[in-house]
């Protein structure tokens, strides 16, 4: 009986995430959110600040999360358990969070990674945080801020951040309706705009683009980190995830671009990509040897 369970789950997982990566590749309502707009204005802002280099994110973020894993007596389950809905991560169905817009297939979504209300928590302390301090936050901001809002659980953290940046695409609202931004208002606080100029951009993207840049990072930074502690239970899965989400890249422009004829609103986000994806691993890396001391 356990075993036929457990057969039906991984042929469930494996046909969401074929759906998942089918929108992905395929996606329209990219095309319909307001992102053409959004790009167009973002360019006419002024220069904005940026995201420190990799070895200052890298130890900002070793400090906190060793410090955290040390002081919250996290065990590896824990870590992998959404402090929302009290949900155990799955391999297939965060892969499928990660690389797809939710509405952009008519089939089953993964709700558990995109809690709606911390979301709009998270945006709006992102927006007044950087109105109080006159600046545009830096992922280790963002991070701070996050990992606030989770009981500091990085992983928690780095998922909620995803989903909030992610969110502002306008390509979520199959999963809420209320996950629709206007691209400039004067009585909304969370526009595309406001979370954008509150928003620090990176120096390794070729576009100018802080909101697609930054979900672009923390879904590779999530990718990294997760699948490093998913690693030891399911091995060749992990490697397979591993490797498509480094050539996700290249995969979207062969498939979405080349293939199917369809733009690519913002660029491929490549290297803002391979950074996420670096720095996720190595997080995820010292999260597994801190658990085996």
């Amino acid at each position: 009986m356990i075993m036929n369970e457990k057969i039906c789950a991984s042929i469930e997982n494996v046909r969401i995430l074929t759906d998942a990566a089918w929108g992905a590749a395929t996606r329209k309502s990219i095309l319909r959110s307001s992102v053409e707009e959004y790009l167009e204005k973002i360019n006419q802002e002024s220069e904005p600040s940026y995201n420190p280099e990799d070895k200052v994110i890298l130890r900002e973020f070793y400090t906190r999360v060793s410090q955290t894993i040390d002081r919250k007596g996290y065990s590896k389950r824990s870590l992998l358990t959404l402090p929302w809905s009290n949900q155990r991560i799955v391999a297939p169905r965060l892969a499928a969070a990660l690389i797809a817009f939710s509405d952009d297939h008519g089939k089953e979504t993964v709700p558990e990674f995109f809690p709606i209300d911390e979301m709009f928590l998270f945006l709006y302390e992102v927006k007044t945080r950087s109105l109080k301090t006159e600046r545009q936050l830096t992922l280790i901001d963002q991070f701070n801020i996050a990992l606030s809002q989770t009981d500091e659980n990085p992983v928690a953290a780095a998922i909620l951040t995803h989903g909030s940046y992610r969110a502002l695409r306008n390509c979520d609202t199959r999963l809420d309706p209320r996950l629709s931004f206007e691209v400039e208002s004067g009585t909304e606080l969370i526009t595309k705009m406001s979370i954008a100029r509150s928003t620090a951009d990176f120096v390794v993207s070729d576009t100018r683009d802080p909101l697609g840049n930054t979900y672009h990072w923390w879904s590779q930074f999530s990718a990294g980190m997760i699948f490093a502690l998913l690693k030891k239970r399911t091995p060749i899965q992990t490697n397979v995830f591993n490797s498509a989400f480094h050539l996700g890249p290249e995969l979207t422009v062969g498939l979405r671009n080349k293939l199917l004829g369809m733009p690519l609103a913002a660029g491929d986000h490549k290297n803002v990509d391979r950074q996420g994806m670096r720095i996720g691993r190595a997080m995820g890396n010292l999260i597994v040897n801190k658990l085996r001391k």
